[in-house]
């Protein structure tokens, strides 16, 4: 067991077999800002729901802040690990308000196949590696039965979500969520990740960067044009901005903050 200690927040994990891991996590040299981004908007009133939750370093971390943390990790793999870490913490004051579930968030609520280009449990795991050798089927629900099970009414809501190339899918599907004023979003994109599982055994000659072009483009669109929307890439600081990196070097966006 090891004691973890991000900003003041202290749990406990199973460090193995993510030693390095968790010292970078310690060390403060693991995504400063996505932290940087909870301690901005996540409050003692607060709905979090942690949409690709991995082993739970975010939703371990944001359980000390807000009202609710609801997190979502289907790879069976890091699920079991995020398991063993939150019954470490059994019995800390904080602990309750944390609750995880072996299924995915998805447009449809349909089962899918969730795949990894190794043995899982790595953070990778992805709908759009389906056709790997390690796959899984696994279960999924919508977000409006979430938010209609967990949320109250007005209730400030924050998305965590960090699906390694499902946000392709879903984002389209929650444009409207994403226009309320009361949700707070951090989305993370993957653009390595689509343009590897489009070209994946394809013809020398296939043209993966037309549906490239095409899936990013429906999450830009999905985006909220009267919300503020902060990219990580400095260079690119509104939607036409980003288009029109997208259009001519096919570059996106890793993150983006909605609030």
């Amino acid at each position: 067991m090891q004691v973890v200690t991000i900003r003041g927040a202290t749990f406990s994990v199973d460090p193995s077999p993510y030693e390095q891991f968790w010292a970078k996590v310690v060390g403060g040299t693991w995504e400063a800002e996505t932290f940087d981004i909870f301690d901005a908007h996540i409050t003692p009133d607060t709905l979090m729901l942690d949409i690709g939750a991995w082993i739970g370093p975010t939703s371990l971390y944001a359980a000390h802040n807000a009202a609710q943390v609801v997190a979502f990790e289907p790879d069976p793999v890091a699920f079991e690990r995020l398991s063993r870490n939150l019954e470490l913490n059994r019995g800390a004051d904080w602990a309750h308000r944390l609750k995880i579930c072996q299924t995915a968030i998805s447009a449809n609520g349909e089962p899918f196949r969730l795949g990894s280009q190794r043995a899982g449990g790595d953070s990778r795991s992805s709908a759009l590696f389906a056709d790997r050798r390690t796959s899984w089927e696994v279960e999924t629900t919508r977000l409006e039965t979430v938010l209609k099970t967990h949320a109250t009414p007005g209730q400030p809501i924050f998305l965590k979500i960090d699906i390694e190339g499902g946000e392709y899918d879903l984002v389209p599907h929650i444009a409207q969520l994403l226009a309320e004023p009361h949700v707070t979003a951090y989305i993370s994109f993957h653009p390595k990740n689509l343009q590897k599982a489009l070209g994946h055994r394809k013809r020398a000659d296939y043209d993966w960067q037309t549906p490239y072009v095409d899936r990013h483009m429906a999450s830009l669109a999905a985006l909220p044009d009267k919300r503020t929307l902060r990219f990580t890439s400095p260079d690119l600081a509104d939607k036409a901005a980003v288009e029109q990196a997208l259009r001519s070097e096919h570059r996106f966006p890793l993150e983006v903050l909605i609030a």
